[in-house]
């Protein structure tokens, strides 16, 4: 699979988990709290999501659209790569929790 090829499917996917999380179920009630509030949820009963969250999926979804058509897919999954290693070391901080 080239890396255009897969670009088209990281965004079909993302573009899929993005409306997914339009969708949540409510919340369970040992829930803890979230500086976000909005849209909170748990997608298909088993992620839990904000609106935030899935907008930034449809952000990753346009932008793998954009790659593929524009043959730009090597530095798309560049950007995913260090987006996604910024969020890991955020998740560690203690300040995020």
């Amino acid at each position: 699979m080239s890396t255009r090829t897969a670009a088209l499917v990281f965004a079909i996917a993302f573009a899929g988990i993005g409306i997914a999380g339009f969708m949540p179920s409510p919340t369970p009630a040992d829930a803890p709290p979230l500086t976000l509030e909005h849209g909170h949820g748990m997608a298909l009963g088993m992620f839990p999501v904000n609106t935030l969250h899935t907008i930034v999926h449809l952000l990753f979804a346009i932008l793998g659209l954009a790659a593929w058509a524009g043959g730009r897919s090597r530095g798309y999954f560049q950007f995913l790569a260090v987006s996604y290693a910024l969020l890991a070391v955020l998740g560690l901080s203690p300040a995020t929790h």
